[in-house]
């Protein structure tokens, strides 16, 4: 699915959306690594490992986070509206990248989804009261 032209641009943040998912659905941990060093004087070495590297440096070069995060700090650094807003965004255009992607016997089953998806947010939006 990666080399279809239009999901292509896409799918390193597809990627990185579906490594969060899955790290949070089987209840893997978030791993940071903390270095010390030999010198008294010197700093710690302290940064994300596995999944939660990948989101953060994703997350860095989208400009969703404006700065690096400190592990010790934040480690729940994904749990921002920014990152959910852009997940959602990219999970949305990729069902639509991927049925435009489609013969087009498939491509209108998928567009008619996407329609029914779309009145229901709509509507869903427009009974909820407002905040």
């Amino acid at each position: 699915m990666s080399k279809l032209s239009k999901i292509a641009p896409n799918w390193a943040g597809i990627d990185v959306l579906f490594g969060l998912r899955n790290m949070l659905a089987h209840g893997n941990p978030i791993k940071v690594i903390v270095n010390f060093p030999g010198e008294m004087e010197s700093l710690w070495l302290v940064e994300y490992k596995g999944v939660c590297k990948k989101v953060h440096d994703y997350l860095l070069a989208e400009n969703i986070l404006t700065s690096p995060v400190d592990p010790l700090a934040n480690e729940w650094f994904f749990l921002i509206d920014g990152a959910a807003d852009h997940f959602w965004d990219l999970a949305y255009r990729a069902v639509v990248d991927i049925g435009e992607s489609l013969p087009e016997s498939m491509a209108a089953v998928v567009r008619q989804a996407v329609y029914r998806h779309d009145q229901l947010i709509s509507c869903d939006r427009s009974s909820s009261p407002q905040r």
